[in-house]
């Protein structure tokens, strides 16, 4: 018997965290028509394409940060439900690098999430991506995160046409 056991069964230690809710059904991270319509919706907002950052949730919840007017000034932050792009807050740009998202393919983003989900070994609970353009050598452009109900994960690093250059799978908390 492990002492992880002893204690756990002795009433002492840390409980099991609460199980994540579970992905109602399957939907793509992203599509050629959300891409189209954000694309759209930034450049009206800011009169080009250029990001600092891009995250999405799904289809109809992303965040962008768009670079500041100013070096001195703060970089916004936008949120998007999947037809109205609106500025929530800002934050400082850092040695976040600007790029086109019009330069997004958004089937590289669909491709590595269904990678991550052929990799989990779990119920899925949901993924979100990422993309910033790499501000050192050796930084990846995407970073896609796929969280399973009981605690597992898998996360992708890779560059912009999807090509993994890392992965790091984190079984569930029930894995022994």
């Amino acid at each position: 018997m492990s002492i992880w056991s002893s204690v756990h069964r002795a009433g002492g230690g840390v409980d099991s965290p609460e199980p994540l809710p579970a992905e109602a059904q399957y939907e793509p991270i992203w599509s050629d028509a959300a891409h189209e319509g954000l694309i759209a919706a930034v450049r009206k907002a800011t009169g080009d394409t250029q990001v600092l950052h891009f995250r999405a949730y799904g289809l109809d919840e992303a965040t962008i940060r768009t670079p500041p007017a100013e070096a001195s000034d703060l970089a916004a932050v936008w949120l998007w439900d999947g037809s109205v792009l609106e500025e929530w807050s800002a934050s400082a740009a850092g040695d976040d690098q600007p790029f086109d998202l019009a330069s997004v393919d958004p089937d590289v983003l669909v491709t590595l999430d269904e990678k991550a989900r052929e990799m989990s070994d779990g119920r899925i609970s949901d993924s979100r991506i990422s993309i910033a353009a790499p501000a050192y050598d050796g930084d990846d452009w995407i970073q896609l995160h796929l969280d399973e109900v009981d605690h597992g994960a898998v996360v992708l690093f890779a560059d912009r046409d999807g090509v993994v250059a890392g992965e790091l799978v984190n079984k569930d908390w029930r894995d022994d």
